[in-house]
């Protein structure tokens, strides 16, 4: 019968150690699990910023590919022309002053 009670007695303490170890490596699990889903975000978050990025330079791509050279030509000379029309009035209103009123 004590052979028997030592035995119980043993059985039971397996029985507590498997399952402490068991809590545990479902614990480590849990835990990896989660590192695994933070890191998968993470992962999809810069795979949605690096599409947007690939995305924006081909639209600026684009835009210098498909730049009409006549028109450019034609806007900057305009603003040429504006340029040199403002620097001229402000240069003749520098030189202005009281004495050539009078």
């Amino acid at each position: 019968m004590r052979d028997a009670l030592l035995i119980t007695f043993l059985g039971i303490l397996f029985y507590l150690a498997l399952a402490t170890i068991l809590g545990s490596l479902n614990d480590h699990v849990s835990r990896m699990q989660t590192k695994a889903g933070a890191q998968s975000q993470s992962l999809d978050a810069a795979s949605k910023r690096s599409e947007l990025l690939l995305t924006n330079t081909k639209i600026l791509r684009s835009e210098v590919l498909d730049t009409d050279i006549a028109e450019a030509t034609m806007r900057l000379q305009q603003l040429s022309l504006n340029y040199q029309a403002m620097y001229s009035s402000v240069s003749k209103i520098s030189r202005l002053s009281l004495v050539n009123y009078i």
